[in-house]
């Protein structure tokens, strides 16, 4: 059986079979033809992610590795394989896990947490506001010390986002006067 000649629901099917032996559930593929076959899933998954997803190439081999894995899952190997469309099947698998793994890496939580993971995040968000709110303070008492001229100096610089020489224009000092 040559795996890469084969459509995506018979692939879907040898793939069912194979993790289906793997669990003692039917026949063991010898090695060569399991190898065969998870090399070809591998190749059209990354072929699929490229076409599907416009994401870094390593983002892409990471939903691929992702998909890979819940292949090795009986009921997730189950549902690809009893699909309409084995292929648009993985492309929302695809598209699902690309959604995860972005909410993840922009530090999300996820709604199957619930409500741990709202408590948890609604407690960071909490804290980080009532430390912002220390730290304005801080700032407010410290810069209450300065002349106007000296908080003038720091407003170009810091919030205007003004260069020193640009400084030095501004308040008609010399450059070395400035730094």
């Amino acid at each position: 059986m040559d795996a890469t000649k084969l459509s995506w629901a018979p692939l879907a099917s040898q793939v069912e079979k194979e993790v289906m032996g793997r669990f003692g559930l039917g026949v063991i593929l010898d090695e060569a033809q399991s190898l065969m076959i998870w090399t070809e899933v591998h190749r059209r998954i990354t072929v699929l992610a490229h076409a599907v997803l416009n994401l870094p190439e390593q983002d892409r081999e990471d939903l691929v590795e992702i998909i890979i894995q819940k292949l090795l899952d009986l009921d997730c190997v189950h549902r690809v394989a009893n699909a309409e469309s084995p292929r648009a099947y993985l492309v929302k698998m695809l598209r699902t896990e690309a959604a995860k793994l972005a909410a993840l890496r922009r530090g999300e939580v996820s709604m199957e947490d619930e409500g741990a993971g709202t408590a948890r995040y609604e407690s960071e968000i909490g804290f980080r506001n009532a430390r912002a709110q220390e730290i304005g303070f801080q700032i407010r008492s410290v810069l209450h010390n300065f002349t106007p001229e000296e908080r003038g100096f720091l407003h170009a610089r810091y919030w205007e986002g003004l260069t020193l020489g640009e400084m030095a224009l501004r308040f008609d000092f010399t450059y070395s006067a400035i730094a």
